[in-house]
């Protein structure tokens, strides 16, 4: 679900949002599910794909914690479990929403932004995309510059250097002390790669197979994770927890008797797996 909520981008742009905190929101709402919640973020995953340290991973999630943009929780050695507030899509898209899935965001350029235009290009995103505003982002030159100089607590001759930087995303145009700000073409479409099923495929499946210590062959990593996509829409907000308790279950049966658990094998059965889901969805 690479979504963020317009009202929580709101949020964003009132918090002062470092460098580290902008770009590890960014990060985790590409494996959210449709309640917000992304579970087993791994400091590791984290900070090798932000570039940062271990200590910066646990002072962003204190920071926006404590800024109340997210609620994490430790409930497996190593990892976290957070859940962006107030982004649940569980009731659907009508409030609006930014896809942190557009050709922008992996953009070189943009990923060395500073934090205040990467919001701002959210904003912009936001504004034009919205069918009311026929693709384009109209406000005088006065409005704007008030607007977001108060928000972002910064100068004018700042916020012109923003939108300077912005022309690399959004054709910018002013007229009669207007503006006309749309995104470029070739960035406004979403990017031609994995869905965002196949994202959270991939991550809680990572996820679940590391707290499970399994043991896998590419193999049978890849069927055994298909079972996430398959079952989406029968298990739904319990899909990630049936998935775990389901492999988990299948490494207990497998090595049944057998007390010591650090001998215990750990390969990855995909159709014991699928067997025992079956049996969860006869539960239900």
């Amino acid at each position: 679900m690479q979504k963020i909520k317009n009202s929580v981008l709101a949020r964003m742009m009132q918090a002062s949002l470092s460098r580290a905190e902008m770009d590890f929101l960014l990060y985790i709402s590409h494996y959210q599910d449709d309640r917000g919640l992304i579970a087993g973020v791994y400091y590791k995953d984290v900070c090798q794909a932000l570039e940062v340290s271990y200590q910066t991973f646990y002072d962003v999630l204190r920071s926006l914690m404590k800024k109340g943009l997210i609620q994490a929780e430790k409930n497996f050695y190593g990892d976290w479990d957070v859940t962006i507030l107030d982004n649940s899509f569980e009731d659907g898209y009508s409030s609006g929403y930014v896809s942190t899935g557009d050709d922008i965001f992996t953009n070189k350029f943009f990923l060395k932004c500073k934090p205040e235009e990467k919001l701002l290009a959210m904003e912009f995103l936001k504004l034009a995309k919205n069918p009311n505003n026929g693709g384009k982002y109209k406000i005088s030159r006065e409005n704007l510059l008030e607007k977001y100089c108060k928000i972002f607590q910064v100068t004018k001759r700042v916020l012109v250097r923003y939108l300077k930087n912005l022309k690399q995303f959004f054709s910018i145009g002013i007229k009669d002390g207007i503006y006309y700000i749309r995104p470029l073409q070739k960035l406004a479409e979403k990017i031609v790669g994995k869905k965002d099923k196949e994202l959270l495929r991939d991550h809680v499946s990572s996820m679940v197979f590391r707290r499970q210590r399994a043991t896998y062959t590419k193999e049978t990593a890849h069927d055994t994770a298909e079972l996430l996509v398959q079952y989406a829409h029968e298990l739904k907000g319990s899909l990630i927890q049936a998935f775990s308790d389901a492999v988990s279950e299948s490494i207990r049966r497998r090595n049944a008797g057998k007390k010591n658990k650090y001998k215990w094998n750990r390969e990855l059965n995909p159709k014991f797996v699928h067997s025992i889901l079956c049996e969860k969805l006869q539960q239900c």
